[in-house]
């Protein structure tokens, strides 16, 4: 019997099977969500702002980001203006993490339309963006509207409206958008909040993020003697209206604040 003595060849078949592996088993320097963002996401022409993606055009979303890939929180809260980038910054959080360590990642939205027609949108963006995504996404019939299955773990979105979907999946990683646009009772199960923390119960590192533009805050505000900044005075949470306000009430209560530096007059000598 003849045996050949030369290299062994993998066919091309099994050549594109390697490097897909070899794709998938490859772990990248763990970075931040924004810097993963400034890094991977490139606007499209027509975008506002086409090109690589700046995160210093939204610096205070830049501290949100990085306290929930820290997983150092359960919960990280984060009230503010509408329009003022907490979109960006959730899918920055969904692809650093989906890239760097993979887990079953859980978003609710205020509801199935907003699902559908801004956000879904907006994650096939972010994986076609994305070079390092584009090849860990599995289409055809495992992708759906509402489910995504990336680098072999789910990306579950789901509409506040939905008791099921928001009881369907465990998750590493939830982001609730837009809460105070939540209904306080979802058909009778409980606050869609607490639904969708118990999502976290089997892991260990488990982060629920929460964003919203508050539907009514607080009037009251009191001034540091040290710094002179003002700051947003603790209410009665009975008397809130707004439940992002009511959640950022029940943690550090961290301001941010635009600092810059000024130079001040020399004095005479």
């Amino acid at each position: 019997m003849a045996s050949s003595t030369g290299p062994l060849r993998a066919s091309s078949k099994q050549q594109r099977s390697f490097a897909r592996l070899a794709r998938l088993l490859y772990q990248p320097k763990r970075t931040t969500p924004d810097e993963w963002g400034s890094r991977n996401r490139i606007y499209p022409p027509h975008a506002g702002v086409p090109g690589p993606r700046d995160p210093g055009l939204t610096p205070y979303m830049v501290a949100f980001e990085q306290a929930v890939a820290t997983r150092e929180y359960r919960r990280v809260v984060i009230a503010m203006f509408s329009q003022g980038g907490k979109t960006d910054a959730l899918l920055d959080v969904i692809g650093q993490r989906f890239d760097e360590s993979p887990a079953p990642v859980h978003y609710v939205g205020p509801s199935k339309q907003f699902l559908t027609e801004q956000f879904e949108p907006r994650v096939m963006e972010l994986i076609d963006q994305a070079p390092r995504l584009r090849t860990k996404v599995a289409r055809g019939k495992r992708m759906t509207k509402t489910r995504k299955v990336i680098a072999g773990v789910p990306l579950r979105l789901a509409h506040a409206g939905s008791s099921t979907a928001l009881k369907s999946d465990p998750a590493a990683l939830a982001l609730t958008d837009e809460a105070d646009e939540l209904m306080a009772n979802v058909r009778g199960q409980g606050d869609p909040i607490g639904l969708v923390d118990r999502r976290g119960d089997t892991h260990a590192d488990f982060v629920h993020a929460i964003v919203s533009t508050p539907s009514m805050g607080p009037a009251e505000v009191e001034r540091d003697a040290r710094s002179g900044l003002e700051f947003w005075k603790l209410q009665d949470p009975a008397d809130l209206e707004s439940r992002i306000w009511r959640l950022w009430q029940e943690g550090t209560r961290h301001h941010w604040a635009y600092a810059r530096s000024i130079r001040l007059p020399r004095s005479a000598s």
